[in-house]
This record gives C-alpha cells, sequence and structure tokens, in this order.
C-alpha cells in the first residue's frame, strides 16, 4: 500500500515538531484504544523502531501481524516496548468504521505523520491528541 505524507493544515489538530511515541512505553495497548473515538473500529501496532546511543549504535526493529498480541501470547517473557532507548518510529494499521480495509499510518517523531491513500485525517488527529501521542498547538 502506497503511504503519502500528510502535513496538518493551518488551524489543524496536529502541532509540528511535536509528535511522540511515549504513550507506547507509558500506557502500553491502553494508548491504541478506539474506545470514545468515533469512526474508528480498531488500530494495532504492527512495527516499531527502537535505537540507542550507545559504543554500538544499537538498533532494532520490530514486526509483527500485532505486537502487543505476539507478546500477550508469549505470556509476557519481553516487553514489547523496551524501556530504554529512543522511540524512533512506529507502524500503525487503522480500521475505521466506514471502510472494510485497514489503513497504514506511520508516525516517526518529531514531525512526520504519513497515511495511506485513502485517508481520514481527522480520525487520525483526533486519535494521536487523545491519547497523548501529539502534543495540540
Amino acid at each position: 500500500m502506497k503511504i503519502n505524507p500528510i502535513k496538518s493544515e493551518a488551524g489543524g489538530g496536529l502541532a509540528r515538531d511535536r509528535l511522540t511515541l511515549e504513550p507506547l512505553r507509558t500506557d502500553g495497548l491502553d494508548a491504541l484504544d478506539s474506545e470514545g473515538l468515533e469512526g474508528i473500529s480498531q488500530i494495532t501496532l504492527v512495527e516499531i523502531e527502537v535505537a540507542w546511543e550507545n559504543e554500538f549504535q544499537e538498533v532494532i526493529v520490530r514486526k509483527a501481524a500485532d505486537i502487543f498480541g505476539c507478546a500477550a501470547a508469549e505470556g509476557g517473557l519481553y516487553d514489547p516496548i523496551p524501556k530504554s532507548g529512543c522511540l524512533v518510529q512506529a507502524v500503525f494499521l487503522i480500521q475505521f468504521a466506514e471502510s472494510a480495509e485497514r489503513q497504514i499510518v506511520q508516525l516517526r517523531p518529531p514531525g512526520t505523520l504519513k497515511i495511506g491513500t485513502h485517508p481520514n485525517t481527522g480520525l487520525v488527529e483526533r486519535w494521536l491528541l487523545a491519547r497523548g501521542f501529539a502534543l495540540a498547538q
């Protein structure tokens, strides 16, 4: 699926260079809760990239059909979101209530948001603001 960069228009809900992935670390699966977000049925984390500024410049990329679901199926043997390191990028699949297909949303702080070809930008922005991924202007 093709991904196109989305830039907030003036007056939009997202502030430039104010995106973060920390809710994945602090809230875990609750950061993906779609309850109270009309128009969004489900949000699934499918990729996370984490980097460390150490001697070896370690980077991990974890991919799965459902990263939190995968960790739960393993009996909690590992934390899907490392407690340390810089959260570089995350990729989500969002099921919108009005669409049969899930849409890819890529978030790369501090200021990159990419949404699939049939975006519902307003709903995505509401989710990001509501769950703390974006700070209001």
